[in-house]
């Protein structure tokens, strides 16, 4: 993965391959060719403005191909992710709101191949959800250790 800030722009891009190390199979007498790896791409971006707002618009693609445990991957799939994120109070209440899946292409289509034949499937997934979250830190404790040089004596006794 790599990660470019651009000052308060903070783009994460991920490339991807998923290669089965079986070449061929048998399937209902003829040979499947499982060669064809899959692909994807992780596009991930990241605003944090100074007023302690912060906005994150996340992406994932998959390409078809592959045949992973003899299941080929069909079709494309494509989730895209948005969410909202504001602390207050010194960061002790944090509120976060969001929805996943806004396009609803995360849908797919495999193949399963066997000796004799294969199962064709398509898994359809109602994964767009709205969320709203609400966190309160009540007493957020500091440590009662920062800065007081523990181990000091230690660090000077292995030099």
């Amino acid at each position: 993965a790599t990660q470019l800030p651009l000052g308060i722009y903070k783009p994460t891009i991920a490339y991807f391959v998923m290669k089965q190390w079986i070449d061929d199979i048998e399937s209902e007498g003829r040979m499947v060719s499982c060669n064809k790896p899959i692909q994807g791409f992780v596009f991930n971006n990241t605003v944090e403005l100074k007023s302690g707002w912060l906005f994150e618009l996340n992406s994932q693609f998959l390409g078809k191909g592959g045949c992973q445990d003899l299941v080929e991957l069909r079709n494309r799939t494509l989730d895209v992710n948005f969410y909202v994120h504001k602390s207050f109070f010194n960061k002790a209440l944090n509120i976060e709101a969001g929805i996943s899946d806004i396009f609803e292409k995360g849908d797919n289509k495999v193949k399963l191949y066997k000796q004799s034949g294969y199962l064709e499937q398509t898994n359809t997934y109602d994964r767009r959800r709205f969320t709203l979250s609400v966190k309160y830190n009540f007493n957020p404790a500091k440590s009662k250790y920062k800065g007081t040089g523990a181990g000091n004596a230690e660090k000077s006794r292995l030099n």
